[in-house]
C-alpha cells in the first residue's frame, strides 16, 4: 500500500468511524444569536479587551525533578456566553524551575484533560520551556450538562467555543506575561492549532507560535474536507429547509473565522505553520495560504496525514515549539 494511500486512508477510516457521534446533532442553535456571535467574531480586533485573569491556583501541587505542576482556574472573559459549567477556565501549568519560556498549548479537536499535553510537556521542559495547557470550553471539566462525550451539540456552540478560547488564550499570555516570563507562545494540533493563529495574530506582542495540522479558515474543514462526515447535516437540513440553505447558513456562520482576516503576528519569523503531506482533514493549500500571508514565518511539510500526525510526530513538533522560543530569544537579544 503506497505510504501516502495510507495516510490518507487512514484520516478517512477515523473520520467514518467518528459518524456515530455527530457534530451539532441539535441544529444551528438560536439562530439570531448564532449571527450575534458571528459578527462579533467578524468585528474582532487586536483592541478587543480581554483583561489579565486572576488565577486561582489550587494548593496541592506536584513537584518532581525539578518540575513544578500546578492546577487552576479563572473566569472566562467570555462567560456571559458560555454555559454555567464552562464559565470558569480551568488550566494546568508545568513549569522547570528556571524557565526560559512558557508555551500555552491549546487543546485539539474533542481532546479532554491534560494528559495528552503533560506528555507532550516533558519534551518542553528538558529544554527550559514551560507548557500551560487550558481545557477548551465545552470539553473535559468544562462539559456543559446533557452534552455527550466532546460532541458540540449546535453550531451556536461551537462558534462561542472558538470565540471563547480566543480570548482566554490572549488572557492566559498576559497572565504569563505580567506573572512567569515575558518569552511566551502558542501552540496546538488541529482545532489548537488553528486557534493559536488567531491568539498569535490579536496579541500585539513578539510571541512564538507553532500551529500544527491547521489552516486558515474553518470554512472548508467543515464543508469540502473529511471532517463534513462528522457533521449532523440531516439535523440543520431540518433547521434551514434544505441543504443549500443549511449550507449557507452554516457558511455565513462560519465565515469570519478566517485567520488572515486579522494582522500578521508581531514577529512572523518566530512561527513556524506544519502540515501533514497527505492530511484529508486540513489540506495542504489551507496552510500554505496561511504562511504566504503570515510572510516571514516558516512551512514545515511531514510525511503524514491528519491522524499519523497526531499519532507519531510529537517530537518533531516539540522541535519545532523549541526553534520558535529561540528565534523569539535572539530578536529579543537584538532588540526587535
Amino acid at each position: 500500500m503506497p505510504t501516502s494511500f495510507a495516510h490518507s486512508l487512514l484520516d478517512r477510516l477515523v473520520a467514518r468511524l467518528a459518524r456515530k457521534g455527530k457534530l451539532f446533532a441539535e441544529g444551528f442553535g438560536d439562530v439570531e444569536a448564532l449571527r450575534r456571535v458571528s459578527a462579533e467574531i467578524r468585528d474582532y480586533t487586536p483592541e478587543r479587551d480581554v483583561g489579565t485573569p486572576t488565577v486561582r491556583w489550587e494548593p496541592n501541587d506536584k513537584r518532581f525533578l525539578g518540575v513544578r505542576v500546578r492546577r487552576g482556574s479563572f473566569e472566562s472573559p467570555l462567560a456571559r456566553l458560555l454555559p454555567p459549567e464552562a464559565r470558569r477556565a480551568v488550566v494546568e501549568l508545568v513549569l522547570p524551575e528556571r524557565p526560559r519560556g512558557v508555551c500555552l498549548l491549546l487543546a485539539a479537536t474533542a481532546e479532554e484533560g491534560f494528559a495528552r499535553r503533560r506528555l507532550f510537556a516533558r519534551h518542553l521542559v528538558s529544554a527550559g520551556i514551560g507548557t500551560l495547557a487550558l481545557e477548551s470550553p465545552l470539553y473535559g471539566a468544562r462539559r456543559p450538562a446533557g452534552q455527550v462525550g466532546p460532541r458540540i451539540r449546535t453550531v451556536l456552540e461551537h462558534v462561542s467555543l472558538n470565540l471563547a478560547t480566543v480570548d482566554e488564550g490572549r488572557a492566559l499570555l498576559r497572565y504569563l506575561r505580567a506573572e512567569v516570563t515575558p518569552n511566551v507562545g502558542v501552540s496546538g494540533f488541529s482545532q489548537g492549532g488553528f486557534m493559536g493563529g488567531f491568539v498569535a495574530a490579536l496579541s500585539r506582542f513578539p510571541l512564538a507560535a507553532v500551529l500544527r495540522g491547521a489552516g486558515d479558515s474553518a470554512v472548508p474543514v467543515f464543508t469540502r474536507d473529511a471532517l463534513t462526515r462528522v457533521v449532523d447535516w440531516p439535523a440543520l437540513v431540518r433547521e434551514a429547509g434544505s441543504l443549500h440553505a443549511a449550507k449557507s447558513l452554516f457558511e455565513e456562520a462560519l465565515a469570519p473565522v478566517r485567520i488572515s482576516r486579522h494582522p500578521i503576528p508581531v514577529l512572523p519569523e518566530a512561527a513556524i505553520l506544519v502540515y501533514g503531506r497527505h492530511d484529508a482533514f486540513v489540506v495542504r493549500h489551507e496552510t500554505e495560504a496561511l504562511s504566504r500571508y503570515w510572510k516571514g514565518s516558516e512551512l514545515r511539510e511531514r510525511e503524514a496525514g491528519h491522524v499519523s500526525q497526531a499519532l507519531f510526530h510529537r517530537s518533531s513538533h516539540a522541535r519545532a515549539v523549541l526553534d520558535a522560543f529561540e528565534r523569539l530569544e535572539r530578536a529579543a537579544a537584538r532588540g526587535a
